[in-house]
């Protein structure tokens, strides 16, 4: 099995969050799949699991000097207040039983440093391996309930405000339909021969050139202290270091055009007094200060 072999992960999370000579703490790094992605931008990248055989193919798959991977039995993050700059949940706090999520959330924001950030990466709705973790029980199996105990506990994390939910897709390639079986599927032999012949079926629908392609719906989400109005000014400044597209060209925000200023548009989800999912744009004039207006629009495309 081959899992994301577009780097979708990685891309993804580089558009949202800046990794770029940071210390990151990556919670459940299982073989240290993503962990690889993260050394290539981050300055130091500590990735903790409970797994030990997982631990131990990620250090053979992802030798990188400035990645260190530790044992994490017990589930507690047991390190020094303050000690990183992000800390990521690689498809980990819906395993987190939900009795403790709250708990381990606390503690990741204890151990940042000032501007430091949480980002959550969790399964979402939508795909064929979604499907087959449904229907057939595939790898962890149905995890809806799990993903839903995650969500509640982001939103609950009291003096922290969650981001805007990034919806993207990863593939999973398999050589053919044994390897999906071999890997997602133990003790397929011994069901029912109609069950068998049922998934055999779904994975022959998925056979392309390459093998077998499934794919599955991923969220992403920002979680950073503060309220929503605070983390609006800090994202102003952010944007000053991204390229934007401005009336079809591109240019960097900190040149040329001095006037640009940051506007928020959209409508308010329900939280009191704040809307978690305002879009900000960027508008050079009078003529373009609002999408009411219908100016150009520009566009982060960092």
């Amino acid at each position: 099995m081959l899992q994301d072999p577009d780097d979708t992960y990685i891309a993804t999370i580089a558009a949202h969050c800046d990794l770029l000579g940071k210390e990151v703490l990556e919670v459940g790094c299982g073989t240290g799949r993503i962990t690889r992605d993260l050394a290539r931008h981050a300055a130091r990248v500590v990735a903790v699991d409970p797994d030990k055989g997982a631990l131990a193919k990620a250090r053979a798959t992802a030798p990188a000097a400035t990645v260190r991977f530790l044992p994490m039995p017990d589930g507690v993050l047991d390190f020094p207040p303050a000690s990183f700059d992000v800390v990521i949940y690689t498809l980990s706090l819906h395993h987190v039983p939900p009795d403790q999520m709250d708990e381990s959330l606390r503690t990741a924001a204890g151990l940042l440093r000032e501007g430091g950030v949480i980002v959550v990466v969790e399964p979402d709705e939508g795909g064929s391996f979604t499907e087959a973790k449904e229907r057939f029980g595939a790898g962890s199996g149905d995890e809806r309930p799990a993903r839903e105990a995650a969500i509640r506990a982001m939103h609950g994390l009291e003096g922290w405000s969650v981001g805007e939910t990034v919806r993207f897709r990863v593939r999973f390639l398999f050589a053919d339909e044994d390897d999906f079986i071999a890997s997602k599927l133990p003790g397929f032999g011994e069901q029912p021969e109609a069950h068998r012949r049922t998934v055999r079926e779904f994975l022959a629908r998925h056979r392309t050139a390459e093998g077998i392609v499934l794919d599955a719906g991923r969220r992403l989400n920002v979680l950073r202290r503060g309220s929503l109005q605070l983390i609006a000014g800090r994202t102003a400044q952010e944007f000053n270091q991204r390229k934007v597209r401005l009336h079809g060209r591109e240019m960097p925000a900190d040149q040329e055009n001095k006037s640009v200023q940051l506007q928020t548009v959209g409508p308010i989800r329900s939280v009191p007094g704040v809307d978690l999912e305002r879009c900000f744009i960027r508008s050079p004039s009078p003529d373009c200060r609002s999408s009411r207006e219908g100016s150009g629009r520009a566009q982060n495309v960092a």
